[in-house]
């Protein structure tokens, strides 16, 4: 996800390159015939940008912000008759073994694994190495689950070649919930895809897309505010579903969005060694004959 999670070893590889500055510049110190660079960079790009133009043709986000209720272990939503909603979380072997029969009983419904991942450095597509423990416990618990990529692909056929990994790996593998195309930005060390254009981002997820579909699963768009302001063009995924992070008090994008990652590793949820990412999907409820009911019609808002 948009975390050092995903990448332990290049956060492994920054935390060392800290500590060789330090030396450095302690030797710099006590040298003056040493040559000192000067430790001015760029800061890392926030992932909450103050200004962007806003596509008015992208459905608009509909929840009420003040509906946003904190617990001491969740995110809710609450008070607005429109959407009723459930809670999750999502998981990659940097959680360690779960115990999934505690996770349900804390309250969780669903779950995104981490089922697959690009070396950001490397392009090597790997399987998640406790993927497929992960996937057998949590829906013999009863938990609905859907599956992530980590993507690092620069071109349509990496990104085809991602999907018909994920694919490979669940072969025939029923989900519940959509599998999820994140690519991210690395910002902490060079990485591949540092100079990928907005153009190449969406021509990758819609190649990505296409594979997942023809192999009968639902793809999904996992997102934040930066990529979706600078790097999706929402309108030409049109109704695909969006998977939105954000660890603010309350989620600021203006489209809308299904599920909402937040509280990045920062949520205890019983059954899980760590901290941990907590979601929660939103979904829409409308008046049938007098009787309020759920409804998963992914077009329900243009009726």
């Amino acid at each position: 996800m948009f975390s050092t999670k995903d990448s332990f070893f290049g956060y492994a590889k920054a935390v060392g390159a800290v500590c060789a500055l330090a030396v450095f510049f302690s030797a710099c110190a006590s040298n003056t015939q040493a040559i000192c660079i000067s430790p001015d960079a760029p800061p890392a790009p926030t992932n909450y940008p103050d200004d962007f133009e806003v596509n008015p043709n992208v459905r608009a986000n509909e929840y009420r912000e003040e509906c946003f209720v904190r617990t001491k272990q969740a995110l809710c939503y609450e008070g607005d008759e429109r959407f009723t909603y459930r809670l999750g979380l999502d998981i990659s072997r940097h959680d360690g073994r779960v115990n999934w029969r505690k996770v349900k009983k804390s309250g969780r419904d669903f779950v995104f694994l981490r089922i697959g991942w690009t070396g950001y450095q490397s392009g090597i597509i790997h399987t998640d190495e406790r993927f497929f423990k992960n996937i057998r416990g949590a829906k013999k618990a009863g938990l609905d689950v859907g599956v992530y990529y980590f993507s690092q692909a620069i071109t349509e056929e990496e990104a085809r070649s991602e999907a018909r990994h994920v694919i490979a790996d669940l072969a025939g593998i029923a989900l519940e919930l959509p599998v999820a195309y994140d690519p991210e930005s690395i910002p902490w060390e060079w990485a591949r895809t540092d100079d990928i254009t907005k153009e190449q981002v969406m021509k990758n997820t819609l190649a990505f897309f296409d594979e997942i579909k023809k192999a009968g699963y639902e793809p999904m768009i996992y997102s934040n505010l930066r990529w979706e302001a600078f790097f999706f063009d929402l309108e030409a995924l049109g109704d695909s579903k969006i998977w939105y992070a954000d660890y603010r008090e309350t989620p600021k994008t203006p489209y809308h969005f299904e599920f909402l990652q937040y509280d990045g590793e920062a949520v205890e949820i019983k059954g899980v060694r760590r901290k941990c990412d907590g979601d929660i999907q939103l979904i829409p409820v409308k008046e049938q004959g007098g009787e309020k009911g759920v409804n998963n019609d992914s077009d329900f808002w243009d009726e």
